[in-house]
């Protein structure tokens, strides 16, 4: 069953979490001018996912999990793996009730044990991913989410102009090696997303 932290060590996780997410080009304050969101939705957003990680890493059930969670007008997407159908549970009822969450949307899988397969590898092909979608003279790279999975499969997450964005962020990303499947939640923005 998974631990849960002290606050001291909690408050220590989440800081160095946010000072590694500064180390990240596609994370910079770029990313937020270019987010299409008014800036109170997307403080909202933000607040959000952060009080999600925060309820996650206090509950015993789920823990310091390796889900993330994204909101883009309220819309909650928890993305990664899990350890056990309870800890997937927990963490959907947990997400629910946070306020101003109005639904929550989940791609996960159990968790992979391949030797092949690591944190670092997965970081390293969502960061690819990345650099390849900001390269891109029609993705706006910097308005996708990347997040890798069992290092083959990439889910990407945001708000762009239009379906044709869509559609080619998901060839760029199907594009580059080792990825074998690629699932988007990309959504066409408009003012009443």
């Amino acid at each position: 069953m998974p631990r849960t932290l002290s606050a001291p060590l909690r408050l220590l996780c989440l800081l160095s979490l946010a000072v590694l997410a500064g180390c990240n080009p596609y994370t910079s304050g770029y990313k937020y001018a270019s987010d299409p969101r008014e800036t109170s939705v997307l403080a909202g957003d933000k607040a959000i996912s952060t009080e999600i990680l925060a309820r996650f890493a206090d509950n015993e059930a789920v823990g310091m999990t390796d889900l993330s969670a994204s909101a883009y007008d309220g819309q909650v997407y928890l993305v990664g793996e899990y350890l056990n159908t309870a800890q997937l549970e927990a963490a959907k009822r947990i997400a629910a009730k946070v306020e101003g969450v109005r639904g929550v949307t989940v791609y996960a899988r159990p968790r992979s044990e391949r030797e092949d397969c690591s944190d670092l590898a997965n970081l390293a092909l969502a960061q690819e991913v990345g650099a390849r979608l900001v390269a891109d003279d029609i993705v706006h790279g910097y308005n996708v989410d990347v997040k890798a999975l069992q290092c083959r499969t990439i889910v990407l997450l945001g708000l762009v102009a239009d379906k044709a964005e869509i559609a080619q962020a998901k060839a760029v990303a199907a594009k580059v090696q080792g990825v074998d499947n690629v699932v988007s939640y990309l959504k066409v923005y408009t003012q009443q997303n």
